[in-house]
């Protein structure tokens, strides 16, 4: 089974919230990156994933203008993406 990623709640005001699922390795370190549609990066962290907690959360605040942007999350053998809209 492949990893799944899934943001909710979806649009956001604030922080992104999301959930891995799937085949998601314990103690596995995942680049997050949250891009513009423009293509600029404007946030970038590291997670660690585990199996029993699945769901994070990216202290974006303030950070993200109102628009729509791509959470992409990379680990060693998988990369997903998905939309997100900020309100």
């Amino acid at each position: 089974m492949p990893v799944l990623l899934s943001i909710a709640p979806n649009p956001v005001a604030g922080n992104i919230r999301f959930r891995l699922s799937g085949a998601v390795s314990d103690n596995e370190q995942l680049q997050v990156t949250v891009t513009s549609m423009q293509g600029r990066e404007v946030f970038r962290t590291r997670i660690t994933s585990s199996r029993t907690d699945t769901r994070h959360e990216l202290q974006t605040g303030s950070l993200l203008k109102k628009g729509i942007y791509i959470l992409q999350v990379a680990g060693k053998n998988y990369s997903q993406t998905a939309r997100v809209v900020v309100l």
